[in-house]
């Protein structure tokens, strides 16, 4: 548990049903568009940014992509999970894995999310939650903020997927108690078994 969020635990059961309508490990990620403006395309090929709107597709047609959803409504839990996930940045991309937050901020305030973590990662912004409706980490029957106290607000879970070219899920994290975040070596494990596999 970080900074003012809670896990509100007297609503576990309600929560996990919640959790379950989830996409998890093995299902395919549903392939996505953002509109380009809507976007901090910081690391892009040039020809990816030819293509009006990006798709889950395109961006994750060469290497796997690890999606991660981002609220600053998460306090202290969703900042460092994103600086985390920055620390790791060059490493991920030499284990050949592309990056892309997700997140409630509007395209015209991510420069300035982007410079006050440092961020240099591509960042995209759901507009109308689109993006986690689809993958079920924010839902209207299950608001946020029945189950977190210090939310106000429903916002998506600060989940994060590890997602293959062929758009299947390989690997799905969040942790509710808000305590631990996605390590790099146990993104690194599942990218290697994968490759490993794929042999």
């Amino acid at each position: 548990m970080l900074g003012s969020v809670n896990f509100i635990k007297p609503n576990l059961n309600n929560f996990q049903e919640f959790r379950s309508k989830a996409l998890c490990a093995g299902l395919i990620a549903p392939n996505f568009s953002v509109p380009q403006q809507n976007g901090l395309w910081q690391n892009l090929p040039a020809d990816l940014l030819l293509h009006q709107p990006i798709s889950l597709a395109y961006l994750s047609q060469d290497n796997p992509i690890l999606l991660s959803f981002y609220s600053p409504l998460w306090d202290d839990y969703g900042d460092i999970q994103i600086v985390l996930i920055q620390k790791s940045y060059k490493k991920l991309i030499d284990l050949g894995i592309d990056i892309l937050v997700v997140t409630t901020v509007h395209p015209d305030q991510l420069p300035d999310l982007a410079r006050k973590f440092k961020l240099t990662l591509n960042i995209c912004f759901d507009e109308g939650n689109h993006i986690a409706q689809q993958f079920g980490v924010i839902r209207d029957d299950y608001p946020t903020w029945q189950h977190f106290s210090g939310i106000s607000e429903n916002i998506p879970l600060p989940a994060s997927y590890l997602i293959l070219p062929n758009g299947r899920i390989i690997h799905d994290f969040f942790d509710e108690n808000l305590n631990t975040f996605l390590s790099f070596k146990e993104i690194e494990a599942f990218v290697n078994n994968y490759r490993l596999h794929k042999k």
